[in-house]
Parts: structure tokens; C-alpha cells; sequence
């Protein structure tokens, strides 16, 4: 079975724009840690096994000789806050192993290390990110107890408790997402927009109403 796992949000300063979304919308989150090379991470849990990463770069010494990945990225965040990526999840490794196959795709042996000193690990296929096509990868973690998703925010004032996600705006069509996966969609809620690909919103649910969370698409430069 094929699900939502998380959204990458990608800015300036991970700092400013993990608070900046936390005054808009109430959500609470905590530091994720480092992601290996130049990022890292802040936390907001949406509930239902869903989560952002809000992401920064916090080693500027790693752009003097950017990865292609690492580029682009950097490019794409010049002007502000981006939804850099749309992320799957699949419940068993074999569930992955198919998938890979199934499209030619390589495997990805992944994950970052937590500020705790804990290292998170993760597969995700295929290898070579098709964030900037904004198509979505697809992730399996071995252990869920430790998901991301689960773990408990940093105290604040005022926080809004998330209940899950209710839908999310994506370019493209249902055909084009169906070509690309070849898998039943059925358990995600996707709404197209028929804009280029990208992911374009998020829709929480709270107890008090729907929380809609825009960003530029990786289209949207």
C-alpha cells in the first residue's frame, strides 16, 4: 500500500521559516537533526503519520562544491520558501524492492542523524531524486516506532494540534501521477491542479477547522 509520508520545505533559514509556519498556522515541531551533508531539519508533526521537514542549509562551506542535488536546491530557495518535495511511503521493504524493479529504479540507503545522537535510517526509491521534475519519491522506514512523524515537539504557547492531512494540491494530472508510480492511489488524497508538477499546498485538519498551507512549487522559481 502506497501513502502520504512527509512534505520538504525548503528556505532561507530553517529557523525563521519553522517559526514564520508555526505563528501561520498553530503546529508545533522540534529539531530534526542533521541530514549529512549541508541541511538540516525542523520537525512539524501533521498527525496520521505525516509530517513537514522544514529544511536550511547550515554549512555554507559544502556550496563551494555543490552535488547537482545540493544546486539546485539552492537555487530553487533564492527566491523564499519552496515546497521542494512530495514523499511517499510504502509499508514493507519488499513493497520497495517491487517498485524499484517494476520502473528500473535504484535504491536509496538513507537517513540523518538526530540531536540525540541517534541515527535515523530510511530506503527511499528512485536514487536520483525527481524532486526537480516535482515528481514525488518514495520512502520505507524500518522501524515506525521512530518515525518522524510520532516524536513530541518543543513547548510553546498557543499551539494548535494537528489531526492529519485532508488533502494536497499537486500539479499534473491523476493520469500523469498514475503513469509515474503505476500504483493505486486510492489511500492518497490528492487534488490536481493541471499547473506543472510540484507540490503546491497542504490541508490539515484541526478541532478547529482546516489549516491550508501554501508554498511556491518547485515550478514556481
Amino acid at each position: 500500500m502506497i501513502r502520504l509520508d512527509h512534505f520538504a520545505l525548503h528556505g532561507h533559514n530553517h529557523y525563521e521559516s519553522a517559526s514564520r509556519l508555526r505563528a501561520e498556522t498553530g503546529f508545533g515541531f522540534y529539531d530534526g537533526g542533521t541530514l549529512g551533508q549541508a541541511n538540516a531539519n525542523k520537525i512539524v508533526p501533521l498527525g496520521g503519520s505525516n509530517y513537514i521537514e522544514v529544511v536550511g542549509f547550515v554549512d555554507p562551506y559544502k556550496l563551494k562544491d555543490p552535488t547537482p542535488q545540493t544546486k539546485w536546491l539552492y537555487d530553487m530557495m533564492e527566491s523564499g520558501d519552496h515546497f521542494g518535495g512530495l514523499c511517499l511511503r510504502v509499508d514493507t521493504q519488499a513493497e520497495l524492492e517491487t517498485l524499484a524493479a517494476k520502473h528500473g529504479w535504484e535504491i536509496n540507503q538513507g537517513g540523518r542523524m538526530r540531536t540525540s545522537g541517534i541515527f535515523l535510517p530510511w530506503m527511499s526509491t528512485p536514487k536520483e531524486s525527481p524532486w526537480p521534475k516535482g515528481l514525488p519519491n518514495v520512502y520505507f522506514w524500518p522501524d515506525m516506532s521512530t518515525h518522524p512523524s510520532g516524536q513530541p515537539i518543543e513547548p510553546a504557547p498557543g499551539l494548535t494540534r494537528p489531526l492529519g492531512v485532508s488533502w494536497v494540491e499537486v500539479g499534473g494530472s491523476e493520469a500523469d501521477m498514475q503513469a509515474w508510480l503505476g500504483l493505486p492511489l486510492t489511500e492518497i488524497p490528492f487534488k490536481y491542479n493541471s499547473k506543472a508538477h510540484g507540490l503546491y499546498a497542504i490541508a490539515v485538519k484541526t478541532a478547529k477547522g482546516e489549516v491550508v498551507i501554501r508554498r511556491k512549487s518547485v515550478s514556481e522559481v
